[in-house]
């Protein structure tokens, strides 16, 4: 989610771009908490925020979206949110990391959050 729009510096005669004087700030769809979706603090091979893509049914006047979480809590909050949703037709989920030096990205988190269901 988009929290902050990136600030540009621009031409006063033609409004040209001449140079960003701040970057876009992203946070998670969830609780808002600030993320880096550009540079993974980690490395390439797990991200430093899971991703979630909604589908949803042909007909239903939806476009898909994109979504970003700080943790396992904030997705699975937002997802719970979404139950009673009967135009949804897929969701696509983040990997399940098992580097445990992530916090709160874990499988461990992504199994605490089920648990509490039970």
């Amino acid at each position: 989610m988009l929290i902050k729009e990136a600030i540009q510096e621009r031409c006063p005669k033609c409004n040209s771009h001449i140079k960003q004087i701040s970057p876009e700030v992203y946070g998670c769809d969830e609780c808002k908490k600030e993320i880096d979706i550009h540079n993974d603090k980690y490395n390439s091979r797990v991200s430093s925020h899971l991703d979630i893509t909604i589908f949803y049914e042909r007909g239903s006047g939806e476009d898909t979206t994109n979504h970003q979480f700080c943790s396992w809590k904030c997705c699975y909050k937002f997802l719970a949110k979404l139950k009673d949703r009967k135009d949804i037709y897929f969701i696509s989920l983040p990997e399940l990391s098992w580097e445990r030096d992530i916090k709160d990205k874990y499988v461990g988190d992504f199994f605490d959050c089920i648990k509490k269901e039970d």
